[in-house]
Parts: structure tokens; C-alpha cells; sequence
């Protein structure tokens, strides 16, 4: 009853948070070389539309300021976004 929601959603979930952390340009760092704010900049935006980056609450297009900002509710994401963007 519950098998094939649970799949739909753990590849949801796996795919969106691998598409943030990963890319061509991503820089991996060796260990000791490696710093939270480094960490966080290395993260991408992706913007999925239809609707999904809000039912989401902007994690996928604000990914970088979530990693940046912690403990910063969700519907600050966007704000906090544009502001990081304008640094980075």
C-alpha cells in the first residue's frame, strides 16, 4: 500500500539533494582544506518551476543561503537568497 509513494519519494529525495550538491563546476576540498562557508558556497540553486519550488519551500532554489543560514525559517529563504547572490 505505502511501497510505491515511499519510492516516488525517496527518488525525490535522492535526486534533488544529489542536483544540489553536485555539478560540473563543484569543487570538492581535500581534508583539512575544507570550511563550512566553503562547503555551503559550493551548493547550487536549481529552479524546477511548476510550482515545485514553492510546494518545496524554496529549498531547491534557495539551497545556498538554507546552507549558509541554518536555523533561518523557510520563508526567509528568498530574501536571504537574494542577498547571497549579490556576494557570491
Amino acid at each position: 500500500e505505502y511501497g510505491a509513494p515511499y519510492l516516488v519519494f525517496s527518488w525525490w529525495l535522492f535526486t534533488v539533494t544529489y542536483l544540489q550538491h553536485h555539478d560540473h563546476d563543484t569543487e570538492t576540498f581535500e581534508e583539512g582544506e575544507w570550511e563550512y562557508v566553503l562547503g555551503g558556497a559550493e551548493t547550487i540553486d536549481r529552479e524546477f518551476g511548476l510550482g515545485i519550488d514553492k510546494v518545496t519551500h524554496n529549498i531547491t532554489d534557495c539551497h545556498v543561503a538554507h546552507h549558509m543560514f541554518t536555523d533561518m525559517p523557510h520563508y526567509k529563504l528568498e530574501r536571504a537568497t537574494e542577498a547571497v547572490r549579490g556576494v557570491l
